[in-house]
């Protein structure tokens, strides 16, 4: 998280959020004169940053769906074709949710979101494909 302090000119900030102040005469009291004690003249403001992440859209082959934790995220070991300017085909896991692993099982090819931040890769949005669908993986 990064704390980005922006700092206004004290005269600016009373003349925008203030209320318009009368001036001392002979017909007004020094005491109904309203005073701009306490008026902060600093403003910090906290801005959370989102990790960047890069999408890329991926294909491959079920390996091995392991048990889920109690937080409800698994290692899926998948089998997956190259990701062009990334990676080559290989067997790797990937973190996802348990959410769709209902859906598929062991040797279902699947089509999926691999999201790269800088915790690692997750995979999500995975898809069931037909399963007469023909993959490149490594060999």
């Amino acid at each position: 998280m990064k704390k980005i302090a922006l700092v206004a000119l004290a005269a600016t900030f009373m003349f925008a959020c203030q209320t318009k102040k009368t001036e001392a005469t002979e017909e007004t009291p020094v005491e109904e004169i309203e005073l701009l004690e306490d008026t902060p003249t600093e403003e910090t403001v906290v801005v959370e940053e989102t990790p960047q992440e890069t999408v890329y859209q991926v294909r491959g082959m079920i390996v091995d769906i392991p048990a889920a934790d109690e937080e409800g995220n698994a290692m899926v070991m998948v089998s997956h074709e190259e990701i062009p300017e990334v990676m080559g085909a290989m067997q790797m896991a990937f973190k996802t949710n348990t959410a769709f692993l209902s859906e598929i099982a062991k040797d279902d090819k699947v089509s999926f979101e691999l999201v790269k931040t800088d915790e690692g890769y997750t995979m999500r949005a995975v898809e069931k494909l037909p399963a007469e669908t023909e993959l490149i993986l490594k060999k």
